[in-house]
């Protein structure tokens, strides 16, 4: 719309995403354009509603300092498109480590791990001995072949497995939810109309 600036754009999409309610929100690159404290304030917040809306959140943040990287989980890290690292955000340091690379005291541990993706960027333990996975082939195979990657597949199977013993409880239970929320009186023509603007790219602005 003329006269929306992209601040205000960005804003709405927020609240817009705030208000569905919804178990699983996706941030892309939202504190873009914020300086450091007001990004801290906007993770902290994510921190918060996820805690206390037992949801699902997934953010993708530009130059992450230290303490946001502090507010996650877990972290998954791709190269190329390839996945090279998926787990907790506390060990993906120590796991890079292991393989050969050097962290400098100075640097953040986000920056760290995309480094270790950049040719130009990465550096090198002067103390490791043995071969040093490099590019996206080599990582991906390394992680493969860790116990992260174990863990990652032991966390499915639990899940799927409490999935079974349960007979879907919870799927059951969210469905059930949401009907109930829902208003007999909207129309047909409404009802569609919030499905076109729930997927507009404004959404995905924020």
């Amino acid at each position: 719309m003329r006269g929306v600036s992209g601040g205000e754009r960005k804003r709405v999409s927020i609240a817009e995403t705030l208000a569905t309610k919804s178990t699983v929100v996706a941030w892309d690159n939202s504190t873009r354009g914020l300086d450091a404290s007001t990004a801290l304030d906007y993770a902290k917040s994510l921190r918060i509603m996820t805690d206390i809306s037992n949801r699902t959140t997934l953010v993708t943040l530009y130059q992450a300092g230290e303490e946001i990287y502090n507010l996650m989980d877990k972290v998954l890290l791709i190269d190329e498109g390839r996945m090279v690292y998926s787990g907790p955000a506390k060990g993906a340091r120590r796991y890079f480590q292991d393989l050969g690379y050097f962290c400098p005291p100075d640097q953040t541990t986000a920056d760290f791990l995309t480094a270790c993706t950049d040719p130009i960027e990465r550096r090198f333990r002067g103390d490791f001995e043995g071969p040093i996975p490099k590019g996206p082939v080599e990582l991906e195979k390394a992680f493969r072949d860790s116990e992260a990657y174990k863990r990652v597949l032991q966390d499915v199977a639990d899940y799927e497995k409490a999935l079974q013993e349960t007979d879907h409880a919870d799927a059951r239970m969210f469905k059930q939810s949401v009907q109930e929320t829902k208003s007999k009186t909207v129309s047909k023509k409404l009802k569609l109309h919030s499905i076109f603007r729930s997927t507009s790219p404004h959404l995905y602005q924020a």
